[in-house]
């Protein structure tokens, strides 16, 4: 199982912010950053929109300071977490940092091998939380070893075009039961949307929607035939639908019948 954590970056000084994103090898680590902020308020409404994994905070910042933040993601948020960055090397600081939680407590300037390091034992936690095997790990590692291969231009032509899509449909099989779009998968590999899409076609023979469309399907069949105590709305939203409804349709479109009527024919032919 391959699982990309999302970090959020917190720091009024610029180029702090984007010396973290820029000097951090943020994928080799298994990490992807999603956001920089530059207050403390926008740290909160980002946390209530977006997914994130690991904060990382400075203690420091206006509107509301790190630890007035860290105060409401210990409460909110307690999933989450935190690195508090901070040029205060009072041991109160740290103290009450550490109450609320918090994973490291760094000084600035941020030495960069130090934070990898940090980076990488809350990556191993998270995958520890989230059931991932050290065999699974390194796994992930490989895929991350290639996917930087391709992004750095070391695979190119028709071979680079198949290795593009190949990851793409391993990345689609792991997180069919997520809300995301053709930009998560773009993204990931420094391409636009367009070119994704157009080689998606050609190496599969159905656009990206059809093929997401259909593993979600399958995935659903799957669930029906081997958990028949599921609810229709326990099984849309293991597929990647929040709306039940929608699922219903799409699920009719898809094979002529709505998922009941479905059920209720493979429950009479196993009977």
């Amino acid at each position: 199982m391959i699982l990309i954590y999302t970090v959020l970056i917190a720091d009024d000084e610029r180029n702090i912010r984007e010396g973290l994103q820029a000097f951090i090898p943020w994928q080799s680590i298994g990490l992807n950053v999603t956001g920089l902020v530059d207050n403390g308020r926008r740290v909160v409404d980002h946390l209530s929109k977006h997914p994130v994994d690991i904060l990382l905070l400075d203690i420091q910042m206006p509107l509301l300071t790190g630890l007035e933040v860290m105060e409401i993601v210990n409460d909110q948020y307690p999933q989450v977490k935190s690195i508090i960055l901070s040029g205060h090397a009072d041991f109160k600081y740290a103290q009450q940092a550490i109450s609320y939680g918090v994973s490291e407590y760094m000084l600035k300037p941020i030495n960069i091998a130090h934070m990898c390091d940090v980076l990488g034992k809350i990556k191993k936690s998270l995958d520890a939380r989230n059931g991932v095997s050290e065999v699974q790990g390194a796994e992930d590692h490989d895929h991350q070893q290639l996917l930087e291969q391709l992004n750095s231009g070391s695979i190119q032509g028709t071979s680079r075009k198949k290795r593009i899509v190949d990851l793409a449909k391993e990345w689609i099989d792991h997180h069919y039961s997520e809300n995301f779009g053709l930009d998560s998968i773009a993204d990931q590999f420094q391409i636009s949307k367009e070119y994704f899409c157009s080689i998606f076609k050609e190496e599969t023979g159905e656009n990206f929607s059809q093929y997401v469309k259909g593993l979600r399907m399958e995935k659903a069949i799957s669930l029906m035939r081997n958990d028949p105590d599921l609810r229709i709305y326990e099984i849309s939203e293991k597929v990647g639908y929040r709306e039940s409804k929608y699922f219903c349709r799409v699920f009719k479109m898809h094979y002529g019948q709505y998922p009941e009527e479905y059920r209720q024919r493979i429950t009479t032919i196993t009977r």
